[in-house]
């Protein structure tokens, strides 16, 4: 089984005893032709635009007036979903207990293809207290992966852990920022 991540586009090369000819690629949603060349190998680059999930890879030499065809060769593939990653910038590191300080969180997937979106998570603990604030939204393509929120911090004077959790979509994987502290005033 071979895996690739989207976004990220996969070459296969392949071998042919004789001839030059044409061979073709099935890979569940197209087909792909590529011209062997002298010496038997033709290669072949699946999109990176293929959908997470599991696909079939079937090649098969089309054959000349000299050589048969061949048989199919199969092969499995699996599309996982790109990596991401997540930072978190405090506006201030020193703040005012009960109120809303601005957070920045920037998830940040592959380079070249669409922005990540879905649902961010930011959670204030503050460490005397207990308390904890959780503060969701949805991050859409439009934001470029830069979502801005501000929540509230609750909780006696002292320090307070901020944390953002970006929960993946269709085709990326979920990440967390590093943990931020804020002192409590």
């Amino acid at each position: 089984m071979v895996s690739m991540s989207t976004f990220h586009p996969r070459t296969f090369e392949s071998d042919v005893e004789h001839g030059e000819s044409t061979e073709s690629v099935d890979y569940g949603t197209g087909t792909l032709s590529a011209k062997v060349r002298a010496g038997g190998r033709s290669a072949f680059t699946l999109p990176a635009s293929l959908p997470v999930g599991l696909y079939a890879i079937a090649a098969r030499y089309g054959g000349t007036d000299a050589v048969e065809p061949s048989g199919t060769a199969a092969q499995r593939l699996v599309v996982r979903k790109a990596p991401t990653s997540t930072a978190l910038t405090l506006a201030k590191a020193k703040a005012k207990h009960g109120t809303s300080p601005r957070v920045t969180v920037t998830v940040v997937g592959h380079t070249g293809g669409a922005f990540p979106g879905g649902t961010v998570t930011v959670t204030v603990t503050a460490r005397a207290a207990g308390a904890s604030t959780t503060t969701r939204a949805t991050l859409t393509a439009a934001q470029k992966g830069v979502l801005t929120l501000s929540p509230k911090l609750r909780g006696a004077r002292g320090t307070a852990t901020v944390t953002a959790v970006y929960g993946g979509d269709a085709r990326y994987s979920a990440s967390t920022s590093p943990h931020r502290r804020v002192k409590l005033t």
